[in-house]
């Protein structure tokens, strides 16, 4: 029995040829299909050629290689949506209208342009990691950091003197990224409107109604850690069968960070464990297996950790006399210190392969995200009359996660303690 065409397979009628205009168009619509579900290194020209109906001949008449291809179906359409963001937060001049409605419709234009652009960005920033970092630092933080500087600084004028600017665009940019991509990988609307009306409460007025029992003075930074020695190479030693798998699943776990599942190779890891292939696949029935011990199976104990030091948190809070900041400082510091531990292979699992990096999502961070829920209802301070506590927690969670992609993509160390103090003033009294 045939399989009927996906929708996406958009070949020409028999008997019409199509334009070399159109051509193009729709070889750049099947391989932005293709590279969504598997990411740079796992997709195949012959991949993309299958998608769109044609033959693989026919693609290379068009385009030369598959980072020509790529460029046109990822980053040129990424660079317009990031161009029409500055343009759009250019135009919400204040004109002396309320703050809050300033930031609702700041909110809105970010997250109905993120709910555009955070498959395109997944792809752009994780698929493959050496060329996410470059794009991270030259294209997508520059801009990213315009626009909130306009709307903040330019349209605005209001001091940022509370808290230091590049801490604002990366909480704004993982609040709103994370916030597109659970409606995306949990597959439930999200409706803009109300979130930004919501997410104007919090940064126009704080979440805890501007209270001044704000966090002492910053610590000092930490100091910078001492250059890591080179590894030695690693010699092969007898080990028990235990210690063995252990150490195979953390050369994997390297090697698949480093490349992406689809760019690791076998052979790599089993170097990297200093043990030859062969006997590598005596204690591990292969690359499938390795992938779930040494990426997913670690990312969802650092997410069941997170959900415990979370609620840990959450529960000392009642006794919180500073109106709820020390305990939202607590919550952000605690939160920081797991994702910085669990970025490396978290982004690996989330977005390597969409549907897989789906399966995740639902499997290990949605049950955080629910489970946090009561708890804030009832915590003393926090003001959740007009802030709904599932978009509260998301949205608390989002810039945490923002701050440590941050951090990971621009390989700067992260110091919990010093960052939460920023993010807890921003969050509580809102942008002042």
């Amino acid at each position: 029995m045939t399989a009927e065409p996906s929708p996406a397979q958009t070949a020409a009628p028999r008997g019409r040829r199509m334009s070399p205009e159109a051509r193009r168009a729709q070889i750049i619509a099947a391989a932005r299909e293709v590279f969504l579900r598997h990411g740079f290194a796992g997709t195949r020209v012959r991949d993309i050629a299958e998608q769109a109906g044609i033959t693989e001949n026919l693609v290379y008449i068009r385009f030369a290689t598959k980072a020509e291809i790529y460029e046109a179906a990822v980053t040129d359409p990424l660079d317009a949506l990031v161009s029409n963001l500055v343009a759009a937060t250019a135009e919400l001049g204040s004109g002396g209208t309320d703050r809050r409605l300033v930031f609702q419709r700041f909110h809105q234009v970010l997250l109905t342009s993120m709910l555009d652009t955070a498959p395109l960005l997944a792809v752009a920033l994780f698929s493959d990691p050496a060329a996410g970092r470059k794009y991270y630092r030259e294209v997508m933080l520059p801009r990213f950091t315009e626009a909130v500087t306009t709307v903040i600084s330019d349209v605005t004028g209001w001091s940022l003197d509370s808290l230091r600017l590049d801490v604002l665009v990366e909480g704004v940019l993982g609040l709103h990224f994370g916030l597109a991509l659970d409606s995306i990988f949990d597959e439930h609307p999200l409706d803009a409107a109300d979130v930004a009306r919501q997410l104007g409460v919090i940064f126009g007025s704080g979440l805890l109604g501007g209270s001044e029992a704000l966090p002492p003075p910053e610590p000092a930074p930490a100091p910078a850690p001492s250059p890591a020695e080179p590894a030695e190479a690693p010699t092969r030693i007898r080990m028990p069968a235990a210690e063995r798998r252990a150490d195979i699943a953390r050369a994997a776990r390297e090697v698949f960070v480093e490349r992406g599942p689809a760019g690791a190779r076998t052979k790599e890891i089993a170097e990297r464990a200093g043990i030859t292939e062969a006997f590598m696949f005596r204690v591990w029935a292969g690359k499938e297996e390795l992938y779930r011990e040494a990426i997913e199976e670690p990312a969802h104990q650092l997410m069941a950790r997170m959900e415990r030091d979370i609620l840990d948190a959450l529960r000392s809070g009642s006794d919180d006399r500073t109106g709820g900041v020390a305990t939202l400082r607590t919550l952000i510091e605690r939160g920081i210190t797991v994702l910085a531990e669990l970025a490396p292979i978290l982004v690996v699992a989330l977005f390597s392969e969409m549907e897989r990096g789906k399966a995740f999502y639902r499997r290990s961070v949605i049950p955080v995200l629910r489970q946090t829920r009561e708890y804030l209802t009832g915590m003393p301070g926090w003001d959740t009359r007009e802030v709904d506590p599932d978009v509260l927690w998301r949205a608390v969670f989002g810039v945490q996660f923002g701050t440590v992609v941050h951090h990971l993509l621009t390989e700067e160390p992260v110091d919990a303690a010093r960052v939460a103090q920023r993010l807890t003033r921003l969050i509580a009294t809102g942008i002042r």
